[in-house]
């Protein structure tokens, strides 16, 4: 019996011992390196909530503000430069003397429609055999890359010649850019206003309701009417080529130089994009990387005053 309350004894005091244990580690100060821990814990806990919560913000980009200089200026033509993009725009003051041809060699006709077919060249090519060389030349019409000699898309006239008639074979919005001794004029197109067009050059282009390739960066060749009239009518046209720009981001600039646009007429573009300026520069982009690499039918030459 002694030894049951002996046993019994020892247990209550082991158990009081460990109450008193217990109860001394919930009373004390808690220990102040583990309170660094817990906080420094607590601190990665809510780097990385934030962290994440940041990842879903939505970011505004800053709209970018070009600027540009001359670079080569002469009488009645002057071209631009774009600091910051591969932009150049080309001021023609017909009503200054400057004046506009086309370049075009005619080798047969298509034994299905009828129409006159032309030969792609480089632009080294095309300079051959002149006399004196034009202040500049851009591509021009659309054509048909895969053949060797190839139709003009849309329609040209020039002086009182229709060159080629074939201008419908797009269903998509076209007008007609008619140069003059000293202006230019843009009609809608239609087969009376090609046919009746006067002065020395009618050429039927796309216009800017028609989107191609909108938001890649690819050749572009534009030309505007510069403040154009109420008759839509006006003596500086603009000529845009970018060597690599989307739709959206060219169109933007047009304001800045008083192009409104039912005053622009879109050339063809990519590959085909071209400028070669005073005997020294060729621009453009081709599949090879060589600025005079692909070859091309139709070349417009721009004419500083003489």
């Amino acid at each position: 019996m002694l030894k049951k309350i002996l046993l019994t004894t020892i247990s209550l005091l082991f158990i009081l011992s460990s109450l008193d244990i217990y109860a001394s580690s919930i009373l004390a100060p808690p220990n102040l390196q583990n309170v660094m821990k817990e906080n420094e814990k607590l601190v990665k806990q809510n780097l990385k909530k934030k962290k994440w919560q940041t990842s879903t913000w939505t970011v505004t980009k800053k709209p970018i503000t070009y600027t540009y200089q001359t670079l080569i200026a002469g009488d009645a033509v002057r071209i631009s430069r774009y600091n910051e993009v591969e932009l150049w725009v080309q001021e023609v003051d017909l009503s200054r003397g400057a004046t506009l041809t086309s370049m075009l060699t005619q080798s047969g006709y298509d034994s299905s429609s009828w129409e006159p077919l032309f030969v792609k060249k480089k632009i080294s090519e095309a300079l051959v055999g002149l006399d004196t060389k034009p202040f500049s030349l851009i591509n021009w019409q659309f054509f048909d890359p895969a053949r060797e000699y190839t139709p003009l898309s849309f329609g040209l006239k020039e002086w009182t010649t229709i060159r080629t008639a074939w201008a419908d074979n797009r269903d998509e919005s076209k007008n007609i850019l008619i140069i003059g001794s000293t202006g230019a004029s843009l009609l809608p197109y239609s087969w009376e206003n090609l046919r009746d067009a006067s002065g020395s050059l009618a050429l039927v282009n796309l216009t800017l309701d028609e989107s191609h390739h909108r938001t890649e960066s690819i050749g572009r060749t534009y030309i505007c009417l510069q403040n154009m009239n109420s008759q839509n009518q006006s003596s500086t046209l603009l000529i845009f080529t970018a060597l690599a720009m989307s739709e959206t981001d060219i169109e933007k600039e047009f304001p800045r130089w008083w192009c409104s646009r039912n005053a622009v007429a879109k050339l063809d573009a990519s590959g085909s994009s071209r400028l070669w300026v005073d005997g020294e520069y060729i621009y453009g982009k081709s599949h090879k990387w060589d600025p005079d690499y692909r070859k091309i039918p139709h070349y417009l030459a721009v004419w500083d005053k003489k």
